[in-house]
């Protein structure tokens, strides 16, 4: 099992690789696992002081792979770009952006589960120990 500095840790990674690229991201200042989410890997939301992040519990399983984490971090983190909270053109093209310079990065609208490794996680998303 990883621990959240661990997350923490890529985040700031992602992070660095986004502003890198040249692509202007908004204020983060909530960045948390949550366990209630159940159909989604991660969640980006505003809030009163710039942005909340949230990535579901099972990104904390060692089995999904590390990359995976990214990717899941990185499309919540555009969704802070000005006017990207949608899955529209300019979210589209900042994402476009950033595998193009960085292609170590997938990033999407939805995630092939079966990159997760479909034995930590099922479809519906929750964590299977």
């Amino acid at each position: 099992m990883r621990t959240e500095e661990t997350l923490k840790q890529w985040y700031n990674e992602v992070e660095e690789d986004i502003r890198e690229c040249g692509i202007e991201i908004g204020r983060v200042s909530v960045f948390r696992l949550n366990g209630r989410l159940k159909r989604a890997l991660g969640q980006c939301k505003v809030i009163m002081n710039g942005y909340e992040i949230s990535l579901n519990r099972c990104m904390l399983l060692s089995k999904v792979p590390e990359q995976e984490v990214k990717n899941t971090i990185a499309h919540e983190l555009l969704h802070t770009c000005p006017e990207c909270m949608n899955h529209g053109k300019k979210w589209k093209a900042a994402a476009a952006v950033l595998m193009s310079r960085k292609p170590c990065y997938t990033i999407s609208r939805t995630v092939d589960v079966s990159r997760l490794n479909c034995d930590a996680i099922d479809l519906g998303y929750r964590c299977v120990e």
